[in-house]
């Protein structure tokens, strides 16, 4: 997120930095079903990857994974 979006709790900062913490918890989700069937979840887990990367590599990084919901971040 370095230097693609302002400096500052801002709204916009809020929600993605929670969409990126959705994003880890999913990951890390799949990568402990690859313990119980490998071969079956490692081309889910490969195409999970690839989706962040294209989107990352576009410049869209509040929208990494489309299986993450959105949330409102809290106003403080």
């Amino acid at each position: 997120m370095r230097g693609t979006i302002p400096f500052g709790r801002s709204h916009r900062s809020n929600a993605v930095r929670a969409h990126a913490h959705r994003v880890v918890n999913r990951v890390q989700w799949a990568e402990t079903s690859l313990d119980a069937d490998p071969a079956a979840n490692l081309p889910v887990h490969a195409r999970r990857w690839l989706t962040i990367a294209d989107r990352y590599m576009a410049c869209r990084i509040g929208a990494l994974l489309d299986d993450v919901e959105w949330s409102t971040p809290r106003r403080t």
